[in-house]
């Protein structure tokens, strides 16, 4: 599956998610806002958008902050946001880094139990990927 030439580089970024370490939202956009642009960005049709992205919110524990402007967001909640987009589109490769970082201890397991069960969800064939420098990602 994931066999492909240099020239089929359209086709391979079609399979992939990567999520950086760093903060990509928007500060200027609300999270339910920044969840439907990286929808739009990943071709899903913006009717089928919004309720794709009140679900993540809601998974990520968000839902009650998706209205408010992503500057309003603690380091962590914006984590939370960004590794939402992890699971838009249904890519079959998900590459995460430091998928933890920015989080206290609490909401970092609640966050790691929140990925296992999105990891088993997904198909056979799908793989998601974790890096980083702390145990258990």
């Amino acid at each position: 599956m994931y066999k492909r030439q240099v020239g089929e580089t359209d086709e391979v970024r079609r399979l992939i998610n990567y999520i950086p370490e760093f903060n990509f939202s928007s500060q200027h956009l609300t999270g339910l806002e920044n969840l439907v642009f990286y929808a739009a960005l990943l071709g899903i049709p913006r009717s089928e958008a919004r309720d794709i992205a009140q679900e993540l919110l809601r998974r990520v524990g968000l839902n009650e902050a998706a209205n408010r402007l992503v500057s309003t967001y603690s380091r962590g909640m914006r984590r939370r946001l960004e590794l939402a987009t992890a699971f838009l589109g249904d890519r079959p490769l998900i590459i995460l880094d430091e998928p933890s970082g920015g989080l206290d201890p609490s909401m970092r397991r609640v966050v790691m139990g929140w990925l296992l069960e999105e990891v088993r969800e997904r198909e056979r064939s799908n793989h998601t990927v974790g890096n980083s420098h702390r145990g258990g990602c």
